[in-house]
């Protein structure tokens, strides 16, 4: 006999994994810095233009980074 799982159980389920999972979060979360979760910039980096530049620097330097490995893999 082949065991059937109806829209139901399927429903129940990811009801049931999204409040163990919200739990699990509440327990674990760090509430002195709440004011700072979510947000990867912290500081004077509010503006789109400030993040925008920022994340262009650190792809640049990323690249430069993965340029010097590479010489140094082809010694």
């Amino acid at each position: 006999m082949k065991k059937s799982y109806g829209a139901g159980t399927v429903i129940g389920g990811i009801f049931i994994g999204t409040l163990f999972g919200i739990a699990l979060k509440i327990l674990f979360t760090n509430h002195t810095c709440s004011k700072t979760q979510g947000t990867p910039f912290t500081g004077e980096d509010k503006s789109v233009k400030d993040i925008r530049k920022k994340m262009k620097k650190d792809a640049n330097e990323m690249r430069s980074r993965a340029e010097e490995l590479e010489n140094l893999a082809k010694d």
